[in-house]
């Protein structure tokens, strides 16, 4: 098989692995700088298309299936030789590989286990049968966590018929998928069984001479239970595969949820066997929680993005920001108030706010906020809410130690210093039980609550924080100031990374005595200035000043956020009112999620835009930049839930998604549509036709994709949608597209205020190309 040099973009580095309709390739994305695997369906393969419409199923499928333990899908579409899938690419290797090392001796598995079955979960709850399970279907990233791949022949249990019954891999098949029973999640929960006792046995479950003679095993025979297999193990752990694998499909567990559920109920014993230490069981309890993925990816993904201010480092940070609408309305808040009033108080969307206070300004907040919106709402609140503002008063005070000792960036003095205590946060708030715990040992023995925290969970909270950053993608200089310093006086520090260790270790310390339960100490805060003294020359004067600018900074960051002060961080300051930015009284930043808003809360913040915008228009500006502003007006204005701006190449055969917001707006990104005269969709209609198509009418029962080109299948809803199309001067130069949210009518006076949008953005393409 010829190994192609290119596939569309991506640039092919090596084979992965290969079969008679295609191959897997390991390849380079020049766009965004990364590794990618291909899965590719050859056109000689394909026939009567039946194959290529097979590889589009299974990016619809995984598309829709957004999980850790999940290999995420990025991209699809064809090229000269056939049809691609593109992956991210898990460094490591598969899970078959990894049980035929000589040092695999099942401690893994319970770890390995839980990761598989998570991820298969996923899946069942989104209705999608794996069917496929076995250890090639699995990948072993070099991070330690197991993902799930191979959704190939994956499908609704609706789907499932005598046809396609028995499809899987025989000596991971269910008992009733070889005698013509029911299949539905029960089969997937008897693969995963057997998965399971090969990982503690290191055998395969079923062989024979034949694919009759392992039909008839699986069949006929009961599993013999792992730990009699091996001569040893866990007996618990025989009872869970036992169940699992059970010839009856009543008699097992009702999906991977409830096995998963199962696995987990046995504790550290079952799960940190073999792993060396109960870090890995932290943390694996912590992803295993089902709000942390979410509020994780958007971290992940800001730390993902450079922090130069190129075009499309704008337009993704906005896009994370705007996901969360709770960040995104106190992000404007903040925007505008007195912490930034030196920039005019006058901004309404986020990618202007990124454009005018810089992107590193709008990183700190936007991972501020991130926080604070989803480390809230339980029942140890006081301690949490006490936590994060603590942590963000030492953010600002290790940014206003940077700023004044030089050598050191202030927004990563402000980020590692917010960081710094995560660990403790994310145990307060996910394990309150066993932080009274710590809290009760740490006082009934006077010890501190680094001890006690070691006492009661194993591990300390650094230690926790550190691993929690490195899954969010932080760099290594960044995850190493979580470590404390030795005791004793601290040297001045001549290297960068040391000087960024020192300030926000610092900065913690401080802050930590400011928040004392015992009230400040003046004797302790004289020892942290002797300390700290030749390090960063603060006298005990200076740090008093240190601590009154950052509350007055802290009072001016939260003001406008809704965030509640404790009367600690109030002490000793005095602010006027916050009051609202000249021109803003039109603008409800605090108006009710996209299903809520009245057509009056959806004009005002579209009005409040032509209006940013029309200023805009009239000096000097930024093509791309105003662009993106445009199109993030029309997505907050009317709630949709994907907004794309495409534009027509150069040459005119081809379409391009130059500005997307949304769910998948990476994947939507740069996707290039064919301009072909037998083209039907609606894409292709709007740019054939100088008219604005609106539909609002609720989906039927008919396809979606009448509306939708395939290669948009599975990005955009394309049920309920408006398009409006860009011309000047009789020349088609693309199209606006928006997806309604379900329940969602869009009234006369809106419908024309987006047309307004959609004429200012022809303005600024005929000023600016």
């Amino acid at each position: 098989m010829r190994v192609p040099s290119n596939i569309d973009r991506f640039e092919v580095r090596g084979v992965l692995g290969s079969g008679t309709q295609g191959a897997v390739y390991q390849a380079y994305d020049p766009r965004l700088e990364r590794l990618v695997a291909i899965k590719t369906v050859l056109a000689d393969a394909l026939g009567d298309a039946s194959a290529g419409e097979w590889l589009m199923r299974e990016a619809r499928i995984v598309g829709g299936l957004k999980h850790p333990n999940i290999v995420p899908l990025y991209e699809a579409g064809t090229y000269p030789e056939g049809v691609y899938l593109i992956f991210e690419y898990v460094d490591g290797c598969s899970l078959a590989e990894r049980l035929r090392a000589p040092e695999w001796n099942g401690g893994d598995a319970g770890g390995v286990m839980l990761d598989v079955l998570a991820g298969v979960e996923a899946a069942h709850l989104a209705g999608i049968l794996h069917r496929d399970i076995k250890p090639s279907n699995v990948l072993m990233g070099t991070d330690g966590r197991a993902r799930v791949t191979d959704f190939g022949i994956a499908m609704p249990v609706s789907a499932v018929s005598e046809h396609n019954r028995e499809w899987g891999s025989l000596p991971y098949l269910s008992p009733e998928q070889i005698t013509g029973g029911q299949v539905d999640a029960r089969s997937d929960v008897f693969t995963l069984g057997v998965l399971f006792h090969e990982l503690l046995t290191g055998k395969c479950a079923f062989t024979g001479d034949s694919p009759a003679a392992i039909r008839q095993a699986i069949v006929q025979r009961r599993l013999e239970a792992p730990s009699r297999v091996k001569g040893g193990g866990d007996p618990r752990m025989d009872q869970i595969v036992l169940r699992a694998t059970a010839p009856a499909p009543e008699d097992r567990y009702a999906d991977a949820g409830a096995f998963r559920e199962a696995l987990a109920a046995l504790g550290d014993v079952g799960l940190d066997a073999g792993r060396g230490n109960g870090l890995d069981f932290m943390l694996r309890r912590i992803k295993r929680k089902p709000d942390f993925p979410g509020f994780s990816r958007a971290i992940q993904e800001i730390n993902r993005m450079s922090a130069e201010a190129s075009n499309r480092s704008v337009g993704q940070l906005a896009n994370v920001v705007l996901q969360d609408y709770a960040t995104t309305q106190k992000l404007l808040r903040l925007a505008n108030s007195s912490y930034y009033g030196q920039f005019g108080g006058d901004i309404r969307t986020i990618s202007r706010a990124i454009m005018i206070l810089g992107f590193n300004q709008v990183r700190m907040a936007a991972l501020s906020l991130i926080l604070f919106e989803n480390l809230k709402h339980t029942d140890a609140d006081k301690q949490l809410v006490d936590g994060l503002v603590a942590s963000l008063q030492s953010a600002l005070m290790a940014k206003l130690v940077a700023a004044k000792s030089g050598g050191v960036d202030p927004e990563q003095a402000f980020i590692c210093a917010l960081m710094h205590d995560v660990g403790r946060l994310l145990v307060i708030y996910y394990f309150p039980e066993e932080y009274g715990d710590i809290r009760l040992a740490a006082e009934h023995r006077r010890v501190s609550e680094t001890s006690a925290t070691r006492e009661v969970l194993g591990v300390d909270y650094a230690q926790i924080g550190k691993a929690v950053l490195k899954e969010w993608n932080f760099p290594s200089a960044m995850i190493e100031t979580l470590a404390p310093l030795p005791d004793g006086v601290v040297p001045k520090a001549t290297e960068e990374h040391a000087r960024l260790h020192i300030a926000c270790v610092f900065a913690n310390e401080l802050s930590r005595e400011l928040t004392s339960k015992d009230g400040v100490n003046p004797g302790r805060i004289e020892r942290l200035a002797g300390r700290y003294h030749n390090a960063l020359g603060y006298t005990r004067n200076q740090i008093n000043e240190l601590v009154e600018s950052s509350r007055r900074e802290l009072r001016a960051f939260v003001a406008g956020t809704g965030i509640h002060l404790p009367h600690w961080a109030q002490a000793g300051v005095t602010l006027p009112a916050e009051t609202a930015p000249a021109g803003s009284e039109d603008v409800d930043l605090e108006a009710p999620t996209a299903l809520q808003m009245s057509d009056e809360q959806r004009l005002a913040i579209l009005l409040s835009g032509v209006n940013e915008i029309s200023t805009t228009l009239v000096g000097s500006f930024r093509l791309a930049e105003l662009l993106q502003s445009i199109l993030e007006t029309m997505y907050r204005g009317v709630g949709a839930e994907h907004a794309v701006l495409f534009i027509i190449d150069a040459g005119g055969s081809h379409v391009t998604a130059r500005v997307t917001l949304g769910d998948r707006a990476d994947d939507v990104f740069g996707l290039r549509l064919p301009r072909t005269a037998d083209r039907r969709d609606v894409i292709a209609l709007g740019l054939s036709q100088d008219k604005d198509i609106v539909v609002q009418t609720q989906p039927g029962t008919h396809a979606t994709t009448r509306y939708l080109p395939a290669e948009l299948d599975g990005y955009l809803r394309g049920e309920r949608f408006v398009v409006m199309p860009v011309v000047a001067a009789g020349r088609s130069l693309g199209l606006f597209y928006l997806d309604l949210p379900p329940q969602v009518h869009l009234g006369e006076t809106v419908l024309t205020a987006l047309k307004t949008l959609r004429n200012q953005a022809v303005m600024a393409l005929r000023q600016g190309g």
